[in-house]
């Protein structure tokens, strides 16, 4: 085996290899330090652990976007940005699944409605007949259950809409598993 370059000499080559923007990620056992990561080309520099919300105004300040108003509703609350990513990537949910994760995690136990949901996610009111959202829901339980069991559940209250529900066991996985 050849040898196998220090953190600081990696993250030079890939700054010198690959042009655009790079994050270094520095563990606080690592040998590779904040300043030396900015020293051999690194844009930006996260310690662990570090939040995902963190993570995407970073990219999101990167891009010119962080003093702008679109998506504010993503990043002003940051209740549950690690826990919807453990969820989602655990779970194995779509896009689209997760994004209606997200709604329901944003309403914290609270009933949303299929009107409400259509309104975040498709920017219009609910159509009467319109089953979209039934068979997401239907695919996300089947998922969360065979995942999570009981302890993550999304059910349906009939005639109003759908709740999504984290008990205790739930709750300590997620406070476990966070980035």
């Amino acid at each position: 085996m050849g040898d196998v370059p220090d953190r600081a000499d990696a993250v030079k080559a890939i700054a010198d290899a690959i042009p655009g923007f790079l994050i270094a990620i520095e563990q606080s056992d690592g040998d590779l330090s904040v300043e030396d990561a900015f020293l051999q080309g690194a844009d930006d520099v996260l310690r662990v652990p570090y939040t995902l919300r963190e993570l995407a105004l970073r990219l999101r300040a990167r891009i010119g976007l962080l003093g702008s108003s679109e998506n504010d509703d993503l990043f002003l609350d940051a209740t549950h940005w690690g826990d919807e990513a453990y969820i989602s990537e655990r779970a194995g949910l779509t896009e689209s699944e997760a994004h209606i994760v997200h709604v329901l995690m944003k309403h914290s136990g609270k009933i949303v409605s299929r009107d409400a949901l259509s309104l975040e996610i498709d920017g219009r009111a609910w159509d009467y007949g319109d089953r979209k959202f039934d068979v997401h829901v239907a695919k996300i339980r089947k998922k969360l259950t065979s995942t999570f069991g009981d302890n993550i559940s999304v059910q349906t209250v009939r005639s109003a809409g759908y709740i999504l529900s984290i008990d205790e066991i739930g709750q300590a996985e997620l406070a476990e598993n966070q980035i």
